[in-house]
């Protein structure tokens, strides 16, 4: 670190003052960011020339690396707590989520305590006396659950939250709006370089790839609520079927969007049910058969981890399977799961490649 000359140090401040930021001018001149504070501030060669609202033009001049002003700070607290997300806020502010959360939770600008602005509060606030989950919201749970849903503790945190992914942004924004008021914020993106390969005749396998887009994820708040239902559900930090598990055509519906497929040339539905044992397997199908009247049979399936279950429905069973759900399939990005080939329709004839194409009229 050197000693400025009082000409750089003038020209440091006009620079700064112009809008230059604090790394470009601790380059340029080589000494520290304190050092250039002290000397905006007048704390040091306090006979320079500085605006005479500079306490002002600093309070408010956009800071580096995503970080927000004193002023900044409090706009944000009082957005969040009329009900905007962190999202949201942080695209407002050029900063990123996890600054916005520190900020609410009162780990950044400790400044801000009651009775002017909530510390440590905010959630407190919106969390508290919320309603119970409607039916409808039960439903939706317990069949992500079934499905791609899980249910997740953070570190050092009370209370359980629910999360889902899925490849579907509609059905997931569906779902985040759907379990309101307990949504935490709108869905995001999630990213990989794995791509499954499968391999005919032999076990899948996993390669490298380019950096995509695989899903989009939602998650709600933590709660007591999600922390009674993970109890059920992870008696022993696996998810397994609890002893009171029971079946609608509505949890049915969201099971099979999210874990199921049909085919339709050969009329039968699969529910995927590999993150369960066998056993648990054959308590889904008697479950199946007590609620729904509905009976399928296990078949196994190769896996990269070895082979594991899915429930199968064929003939009348996979009729009865489609009348069920199809009322509670709604997103066109889900059609193609709900195309039925009825008893008297014609099986589709193969397509197959040959050296030499064939006319099919």
């Amino acid at each position: 670190m050197r000693k400025l000359t009082e000409a750089q140090a003038q020209s440091l401040l006009d620079a700064y003052f112009a809008g230059e930021t604090v790394t470009a001018l601790r380059n340029k001149y080589g000494i520290s960011n304190a050092l250039i504070s002290m000397l905006v501030r007048g704390q040091v060669r306090p006979k320079l020339q500085r605006p005479n609202n500079t306490d002002e033009i600093i309070a408010n001049r956009p800071r580096e690396g995503g970080k927000i002003t004193f002023i900044q700070a409090k706009d944000i607290l009082s957005k969040y707590l009329a009900g905007e997300d962190t999202i949201s806020l942080a695209q407002q502010y050029n900063t990123t989520p996890s600054n916005i959360r520190m900020l609410i939770r009162g780990h950044s600008w400790k400044s801000l305590k009651p009775p002017q602005t909530p510390h440590r509060q905010p959630f407190y606030y919106r969390n508290q006396n919320l309603p119970a989950l409607t039916k409808h919201q039960e439903n939706m749970i317990t069949g992500s659950l079934l499905g791609d849903g899980w249910l997740t503790k953070d570190i050092g945190k009370k209370n359980s939250r629910f999360r889902k992914q899925q490849k579907q942004l509609e059905h997931i924004e569906w779902l985040n709006k759907e379990l309101s008021p307990y949504n935490c914020e709108k869905p995001y993106a999630t990213t990989s370089d794995n791509e499954i390969v499968n391999h005919k005749g032999r076990m899948p396998s996993s390669i490298k790839t380019e950096r995509r887009i695989v899903g989009y994820c939602m998650s709600t708040i933590a709660h007591p609520t999600f922390t009674t239902l993970r109890q059920q559900w992870y008696p022993k930090n696996k998810k397994t079927i609890p002893d009171t598990l029971s079946l609608n055509s509505e949890i049915l519906a969201i099971w099979y969007v999210d874990d199921g497929c049909t085919s339709y040339k050969n009329r039968f539905c699969n529910l995927s049910t590999q993150s369960f044992t066998f056993a648990e397997a054959d308590r889904l199908i008697e479950i199946l058969k007590r609620d729904l009247e509905l009976t399928g049979r296990v078949v196994k399936t190769k896996c990269i981890s070895g082979k594991k279950p899915i429930i199968r429905f064929s003939g009348d069973n996979y009729d009865r399977f489609l009348d069920l759900v199809t009322p509670y399939i709604t997103w066109d990005c889900f059609d193609y799961k709900i195309k039925h080939r009825h008893k008297n329709q014609k099986r589709p004839r193969s397509i197959t490649s040959r050296s030499s194409p064939r006319s099919i009229d």
